[in-house]
């Protein structure tokens, strides 16, 4: 029999949540769902122990925003967090623009809190299936692992990069502040938090402010998610305007002259009339362009079509951007660059192109339709 728990934003299958899955690369782990909550059970290998210490920290200090740790052994921890989805379903829904802000500026404050207690933000689990997002409180709750020996070295900006990716905007024309996001993020540090806050802070002033607000009076969605929303709009109007201005896979790309003729693959999508598509000419499949940022390359984990069967793309070759009702290549400093009707594109640099012109990534052709 299949249990369903069912609130206004979420449907969960209760049988799905016991499955063993691996976290971390080596950690075996159990999600289950029991009154209003998320528990994660995590089993440590025989060489991994559990840092008392650190779990005295986040019990002390980090209960808001974070799993909380409900009970430990030597190699075994249960943790658990408000019901929610996964980030990884989140993204997969349509978004607001000031919900996804929302949540970087969430993932922000993050990293800043456990850096001004001197923990290492490299026990941070960045797995967008073990992150999760509360949709009544707007809240997420990350898993930091007091453990000994973990130490996944993570890049903040290419993590926000991967949710822009991933994002669906809930109104298409108002979606070029993520490729004015994704283009000031390549600009900056990938370490200077308050270089990202700034962004945040012009598109809409109050999001650092509340998020602060939210984690100063240390409220927790556990008391609220019944009766209010954290995030919601009225309380956004309350707040003054008086925050101060926050002053790879291993496979390698080889070059043309090294290159065996390519394999073709089939592989049919249907398209949608509402965005731009490419027809690639090798196998006249058709990729719908259904995001403002649409990457190209060869690297699963990083782009947004996978062009199969050829080694001359790079891992991430080219962006498509859509803005303001024409689009643009972005070439990402490719090995074998990136063309437009046989002419060369500089790198790192906008190229508008048209209905019915030809797109070439290395030796991979591409037919570009707007209609």
């Amino acid at each position: 029999m299949i249990t369903w728990y069912l609130y206004d934003w979420l449907i969960l299958d209760k049988n799905s949540t016991n499955e063993e899955s691996i976290i971390g690369g080596f950690m075996k782990s159990k999600v289950r769902i029991k009154e209003n909550k998320v528990y994660l059970i995590i089993k440590l290998p025989y060489w991994e122990q559990v840092d008392a210490d650190q779990i005295k920290a986040l019990t002390q200090r980090c209960n808001h925003g974070f799993f909380n740790v409900s009970k430990y052994t030597r190699n075994k921890i249960e943790l658990f967090c408000p019901i929610g989805n996964s980030l990884n379903q989140r993204l997969n829904q349509p978004i607001s623009k000031f919900d996804f802000l929302l949540i970087v500026e969430q993932f922000l404050y993050t990293i800043q809190k456990i850096q001004s207690m001197r923990m290492d933000i490299n026990n941070l689990l960045l797995d967008l299936n073990y992150i999760y997002f509360n949709e009544y409180a707007k809240e997420l709750s990350f898993i930091y692992l007091p453990i000994v020996n973990y130490k996944e070295q993570i890049n903040i900006i290419n993590f926000i990069e991967s949710l822009i990716y991933l994002v669906k905007p809930e109104d298409p024309n108002d979606a070029s502040y993520l490729f004015e996001f994704n283009y000031y993020l390549k600009k900056i540090n990938r370490n200077d938090l308050q270089e990202i806050e700034k962004f945040i802070y012009r598109q809409n002033n109050q999001i650092i402010r509340l998020v602060k607000k939210e984690n100063e009076i240390n409220v927790s969605a556990f008391e609220e998610v019944k009766t209010k929303k954290h995030f919601e709009k009225t309380e956004l109007m309350e707040l003054d305007n008086s925050l101060n201005q926050i002053d790879e896979s291993e496979e390698k790309t080889v070059l043309l002259g090294d290159l065996n003729k390519p394999i073709n693959k089939v592989s049919n999508e249907s398209a949608s009339f509402s965005y731009p598509k490419l027809v690639r000419l090798s196998t006249n499949e058709i990729i719908v362009i259904d995001k403002p940022v649409f990457r190209i390359g060869k690297e699963k984990q990083c782009v947004d079509y996978v062009v199969t069967n050829n080694a001359t793309i790079s891992r991430s070759h080219a962006d498509i951007i859509s803005k303001n009702g024409l689009y643009y290549v972005f070439d990402i400093q490719s090995k074998n660059r990136t063309y437009i009707n046989n002419r060369v594109l500089p790198s790192e640099k906008e190229i508008e192109i048209a209905n019915d012109d030809v797109l070439k990534l290395a030796n991979e052709e591409f037919l570009f339709k707007t209609q």
